[in-house]
């Protein structure tokens, strides 16, 4: 099966001065060398506590902070040296949902101009009535109506706002999509629905998923291998069934007894 993203020895680090009168500083290794590829069509979770580096090598994976070494294969093109101009051709391919859906939707602008925008940018001599139907497809594929487009993130509850976002980034009709820690702010019952329809849509649309999370009871019901990570590296990897059975570093074991289990059958 064809790898649609592979990433081999990344590292970024962060320099920290140890005192003001210090002429030497260490460095906080966010990600140490940390190698795994992505299936296409299937889902790769990286789990591990806060602070483990999860989200940084999500955001440097995409670029949207640098690495310091390594490479990042993209359908085997090396993206990991490509200019800004190169990357905005190619970075619609692949999207990412933030953890907070308050934080990240701009309250100053519609539902239609969030979705939209990146389309505007990226399509400047699209039509405006493709613009539209594109917009509209995309808020229907998470199950909100077209109705809300006019409206702002502030009237809609906490899922409703992490559907948006989906559709935001869905709206590029992308290949890959990073989900960092998409449910991890929303109440159980809802984090069942939006894990429901990410599972849906992949089937739908042959999406392949990087899937953040601090937790694998989420994880187990989604992704198809798990990485997990701990300060900076990755620790244990394997298919999730076999994680699940038999966790064979103690790291992985604590995180299993300690995260209780969430019915993602009893909502749609």
């Amino acid at each position: 099966m064809e790898k649609i993203l592979e990433v081999k020895n990344l590292k970024k680090y962060y320099p920290v001065q140890k005192g003001i009168f210090s002429k030497t500083s260490d460095s906080v290794k966010a990600v140490d060398g940390v190698s795994f590829s992505v299936q296409s069509g299937k889902t790769l979770g990286l789990v591990g506590e806060s602070g483990c580096g999860k989200s940084t090598l999500a955001r440097a994976v995409l670029r949207l902070i640098e690495p310091d070494l390594g490479f990042i294969f993209f359908k085997n093109k090396d993206i990991t040296k490509l200019s800004y101009k190169e990357m905005k051709n190619i970075r619609r391919n692949f999207q990412i949902i933030f953890q907070d859906p308050f934080g990240s939707l701009d309250p100053r602008f519609t539902v239609f101009a969030i979705i939209s925008e990146g389309l505007i940018n990226f399509s400047a001599n699209t039509k405006k009535e493709v613009i539209y139907e594109k917009t509209v497809k995309a808020v229907e594929d998470v199950g909100l109506s077209k109705d809300i487009l006019n409206r702002y993130p502030h009237e809609f509850s906490g899922g409703q706002r992490q559907r948006i976002s989906i559709a935001r980034a869905l709206v590029f009709s992308p290949k890959l999509l990073i989900l960092d820690e998409p449910v991890s702010s929303l109440d159980v019952s809802i984090q069942a629905q939006i894990i429901n329809l990410l599972i849906n849509l992949q089937k739908e649309k042959g999406l392949s998923y990087v899937f953040i999370a601090h937790d694998l009871s989420v994880v187990r019901h989604i992704c198809d291998q798990v990485c997990v990570m701990k300060s900076g590296k990755i620790v244990e990897r394997g298919e999730t069934s076999q994680i699940f059975a038999n966790p064979t570093n103690s790291y992985t074991q604590r995180l299993l007894n300690s995260i209780p289990q969430i019915n993602l059958h009893s909502t749609s």
